[in-house]
């Protein structure tokens, strides 16, 4: 908490740049604002736009998701073209990106579903009907998303791209001005 322009963004920014934490830290930073109505904000969508975030960072230091995690997540992805008519990409708008070992045969992409992502959080965003639409089916599945979230987290800690030590340090900035 605390009122607006008292420094607390400032700070968080200085987290997200500190030298020390980020040897011990892989440091995730966004802001609530970006990604979600801060007028109209319900846990699902918070932990979406979380699992989301974090897969962004996934991709970009080339972690490789366990099995179970794809499997998740090409459900996910199910769940989003067909309940919520978001159109699918392109096979042209798909050929720029890598097919790794299992990756390739199970069909998934993690660049493909980080670009997914950018559209859902948009939708979540701007569109109310999106947002009951997924609160509505995810209500009941707020275990599952929890879950997601922390076997993304422990995929990463134990990933061999990453020092041992490394945890997750996930910062999401402007929460404070949520109803």
């Amino acid at each position: 908490g605390g009122h607006p322009g008292n420094g607390k963004s400032t700070e968080l920014n200085k987290i997200e740049y500190d030298e020390k934490l980020n040897a011990k830290y892989l440091i995730i930073k966004y802001s609530a604002n970006d990604v979600l109505d801060i007028n109209d904000v319900d846990i699902v969508d918070l932990l979406i736009s979380m699992a989301f975030k974090i897969l962004e960072q996934v991709d970009k230091k080339g972690i490789t998701l366990a099995d179970h995690l794809k499997k998740q997540l090409n459900e996910m992805e199910g769940f989003f073209h067909k309940k919520l008519k978001i159109e699918k990409i392109t096979q042209e708008g798909r050929e720029g990106e890598i097919e790794v070992g299992t990756e390739a045969k199970a069909g998934f992409k993690l660049p493909f579903f980080v670009n997914l992502g950018a559209v859902v959080s948009s939708k979540i965003r701007m569109d109310s009907n999106v947002r009951k639409e997924i609160r509505k089916s995810y209500k009941l599945k707020i275990t599952d998303l929890c879950n997601l979230v922390n076997d993304i987290i422990m995929n990463i800690k134990t990933h061999p791209n990453l020092s041992p030590q490394s945890d997750l340090l996930l910062i999401i900035d402007d929460l404070d001005k949520l109803e």
